[in-house]
């Protein structure tokens, strides 16, 4: 228990310091701009839709703290402290050495792990490690199951029966927070194979334990994903592995996977010497699907498994451990299409790694020494991931590291750049941008990022220009014009903003923001009815009303006396307890004296 307990505590203080690391990329799609959140209600009837269980961990979040990110992080640290102590249990409970430190050592390496920072830090890869959870958690019951099935030598046994289908239905969960927990029927099937037989069962005997409902899962969401067109982290994956990234839509699963056989070998890098941490890497698919570095891979991946093979009898750990990398990393490092590297996919074969050091340990034993070394080993990684994390909590810091090491990816900037701008480090920014424009003149985002900091210093010409060059290389951006829109606002030019309005809406009809923006501007200039039109429809498009909203729509309702429309809204705000009650009755009033 005290292991245990050090296991836990281990992993949350290496943690400590993210707790006010902000948002950061998929964390808008996922968790600040995602009005799904918002409403924990209709999150949670889609508990059961793919990646719905996280969604509503979010929800959850959202509803305790609203967008205060130490609350996100604390359930983070959270999960991620849990599945050490998980797999601590689970390191106890497949050794015979009951006596042996490996599973306190074991799992404390897999919570102070640098490469775990993605999986934890980073807020959206919440997907990631609860998944993990309920992938622990399976195995977990699952080998109990099977324990008490020996003892028992009956399939129906309440005590077996319980812990079966527990397992099975932590399986289905695991799977309702991420896709790669597909391969658990084969870490169970190899359990099977490999453990079980030492404790008595004949290997006959064990392909008939029953793994069919360990498959309903995956069948589900194959179905909830190609045949309903399930929306997962807030974008729809009717196609599996479809991405707006450049790489993903250049790919084909051949090269995607010969890209991979050189990838894994990065993987296998970074946990034995976790250097060179970034949250994207600089890798390009490769050329031609059989060349000389994918086909060294495959081979050395090959060999590992024939090792694994042979040594099924005399070191069953080992091979259950190589199986289980290789298994819960293949469905994102094989052939569909995706990103092609990301740190985050080591969160579960990594505890594959501590399976094998357990084969290790279990065959050769653990002497005083090398418990020592690697406690030392343990604290150096433990720094690292404080530092990392210290990283995490500076986004300009972050970003600048991150163009360090990736030069090539040119949206690195465009967020450096964006932090910077939030910060009022105008100068920096405006170098930042002519620097990415030197290296891609095309690079529309860059001319946007210009010409929102030449607006905020009222250099109105130069904004002018740089959004007429932003408009050029991509003329229905809505950031885009929305930006520009927003700077001719600022002028009073409401022509001209309803016009670049207007035009952000032909890309999203629907975009309550948009909405409003070209509602106020249309206000200004005197089109009160098309006003009101847009207003309510930005009202009646946010999942989670928004106060502003509401506040203009019942001014503007008023004032065209539409009393039954303002008073909707009125009672609405009232219902969101909005503080301003008071100068929203006297807008409202003086409204009245305007008509």
């Amino acid at each position: 228990m005290v292991q245990l307990l050090v296991v836990m505590a281990a992993g949350a203080a290496v943690y400590a310091n993210a707790l006010r690391v902000p948002f950061y990329y998929d964390d808008a799609l996922i968790i600040v701009n995602n009005p799904l959140i918002r409403d924990l209600a209709s999150t949670l009837g889609r508990l059961l839709r793919p990646r719905g269980l996280v969604d509503a961990s979010f929800a959850f979040n959202y509803a305790l703290g609203a967008l205060n990110v130490s609350g996100y992080h604390a359930v983070n640290i959270l999960i991620h402290s849990t599945n050490a102590a998980l797999l601590f249990i689970l390191l106890r409970r497949l050794m015979t050495r009951k006596d042996s430190l490996w599973p306190f050592l074991g799992a404390l390496l897999f919570a102070v792990h640098p490469v775990q920072t993605q999986s934890v830090t980073y807020l959206a890869q919440r997907y990631t490690s609860l998944s993990a959870t309920f992938f622990l958690l399976a195995v977990l019951l699952f080998e109990a199951a099977r324990s008490r099935y020996d003892h028992a030598d009956r399939f129906l046994e309440p005590n077996h029966l319980c812990r079966y289908a527990a397992s099975a239905a932590m399986g289905f969960l695991a799977l309702l927070c991420k896709e790669n927990t597909a391969t658990l029927p084969v870490v169970l099937l190899t359990i099977t194979l490999l453990i079980v037989p030492r404790r008595g069962r004949s290997p006959l005997f064990t392909w008939s334990y029953p793994l069919a409902p360990y498959v309903v899962a995956p069948a589900y969401l194959a179905y909830m994903i190609v045949v309903q067109g399930a929306v997962i982290g807030g974008a729809s994956l009717a196609k599996l592995g479809g991405s707006s990234n450049l790489f993903v839509q250049a790919t084909s699963p051949l090269h995607y996977f010969s890209t991979q056989m050189q990838v894994i070998w990065l993987y296998i890098r970074m946990i034995f010497a976790p250097y060179g941490q970034r949250l994207v890497y600089d890798f390009d698919p490769v050329g031609a699907v059989i060349n000389p570095l994918s086909v060294a891979g495959l081979t050395g991946i090959l060999l590992l498994l024939f090792l694994a093979w042979r040594v099924r009898t005399s070191l069953p750990l080992v091979s259950l451990g190589i199986i289980w990398f290789f298994a819960t990393l293949s469905v994102e490092s094989s052939f569909i299409p995706l990103d092609p590297v990301f740190e985050h996919r080591l969160y579960l074969p990594l505890i594959g790694v501590t399976i094998i050091g357990a084969g290790l340990v279990e065959r050769y034993g653990l002497s005083r020494t090398a418990a020592a070394t690697l406690l030392t080993l343990a604290g150096v990684l433990a720094m690292l991931t404080w530092q990392r994390n210290a990283l995490w909590a500076d986004p300009v810091a972050f970003y600048q590291d991150q163009i360090a090491k990736t030069p090539k990816k040119i949206w690195v900037y465009n967020k450096l750049s964006e932090e910077l701008v939030a910060r009022r480090r105008f100068d920096e920014a405006i170098t930042i941008n002519r620097q990415v424009l030197a290296i891609n003149p095309y690079y529309y985002k860059a001319f946007n990022q210009l010409g929102v900091i030449f607006c905020q210093q009222k250099r109105y010409d130069e904004a002018d220009q740089s959004f007429a060059d932003a408009v050029r290389l991509n003329p229905y951006d809505p950031d885009v014009n929305i930006n520009a829109g927003f700077c001719q606002a600022n002028r009073k030019n409401w022509d001209r903003a309803v016009a670049y309005y207007s035009t952000a809406l032909i890309r999203e009809p629907d975009n309550p923001k948009i909405l409003y923006l070209s509602a106020m501007a249309r206000y200004n200039m005197g089109m009160r009815s098309e006003a009101l039109t847009l207003l309510e429809k930005a009202a009646m498009l946010t999942v989670m009303q928004d106060p502003t909203v509401l506040y203009d729509l019942a001014v503007v309702a008023t004032e065209l006396r539409h009393e039954k429309r303002a008073q909707e809204a009125r009672e609405a705000l009232l219902k969101l307890r909005f503080a301003r009650m008071a100068d929203l009755e006297r807008a409202m009033q003086q409204a009245r004296q305007r008509h």
